[in-house]
């Protein structure tokens, strides 16, 4: 079971949309806004433990994960969800083939395996 966030149609219109809701509806102009004015975000989570990584293979969105594992050298793929879940086996489990062989061939190469930087983002 994987714990997902309040869906974005339940969001009041006088919420302010956050880099998860961006991600969760792969709006790529208003992430880039966001990451490029503080890169270290790519790391951080959600109140469901997920990395905007994660809410990428959630959602299927192949061309935001590309995005993000080509532009953030930074990115942790190691990190596990509340549910224990990595966006690998997250992407698997929504049978994402492109995405799960994306993020599988930088996880053999990442050097950024630990997760020390994380930005908790309410």
């Amino acid at each position: 079971m994987i714990s997902f966030r309040e869906p974005l149609t339940k969001l009041s219109k006088h919420s302010k949309l956050t880099l998860f809701d961006y991600c969760e509806n792969c709006n790529i102009s208003e992430i880039d806004k966001i990451l490029r004015s503080d890169p270290d975000k790519i790391n951080s989570l959600d109140d469901a433990n997920n990395t905007p990584l994660m809410i990428a293979c959630i959602f299927g969105h192949s061309c935001l994960v590309d995005y993000f594992l080509a532009s953030f050298s930074n990115i942790c793929i190691e990190h596990k969800n509340k549910d224990g879940l990595t966006a690998f086996v997250i992407a698997r489990m929504f049978d994402h083939a492109e995405i799960e062989k994306s993020v599988k061939i930088l996880e053999k190469t990442n050097k950024y395996s630990r997760y020390e930087d994380v930005v908790i983002l309410q």
